[in-house]
């Protein structure tokens, strides 16, 4: 009799985990979908982290998108949307039952390109740049443009 318990308590297990995996899926192709909205309908003009601006906030998503995306262009600038295609690999990972094994690397070299394009965009253009906080690079992108002058300072 506990044998035959044994098979059924494994196949409810799996079936568990498997909708989790379903389910956290959806949460992330939903967040995606929101993320993107939310930096693609970005207003310089909205109230947020770095503009005290008052009345309703023109994003899409209300006042929670115009912090997210003010916070976004902030601190990488719009290079932070290639975050978006690695979190749809992730969902459909998880969508098709593939092992998520290396994201975290995934997730490190992604946000180091990112830092890159972003101080490759600083360079390009220093000052801010179509109602963003802080230019095409954002403060990472300004940051490293800055070390990097500062360390070209150095040649002779």
């Amino acid at each position: 009799m506990a044998s035959q318990a044994q098979p059924w308590r494994q196949a409810v297990k799996r079936g568990a985990m498997r909708s989790s995996a379903m389910v956290g899926a959806i949460f992330l192709l939903l967040a995606i979908v929101l993320v993107a909205i939310a930096l693609a309908t970005h207003d310089g003009n909205d109230p947020s982290l770095s503009t005290a601006a008052g009345g309703p906030a023109a994003n899409v998503l209300g006042t929670p998108g115009a912090y997210l995306s003010d916070l976004s262009y902030f601190l990488f600038g719009p290079p932070v949307a290639l975050l978006l295609p690695l979190m749809l690999v992730a969902a459909t990972r998880l969508w098709r039952d593939v092992a998520m094994t290396g994201w975290g690397q995934r997730l490190t070299g992604t946000l180091f390109g990112i830092a890159l394009i972003s101080v490759a965009l600083s360079l390009f253009k220093w000052d801010t740049f179509g109602g963003l906080p802080a230019g095409l690079g954002g403060v990472v992108g300004l940051s490293g443009a800055g070390v990097l002058g500062w360390l070209v300072g150095f040649i002779p």
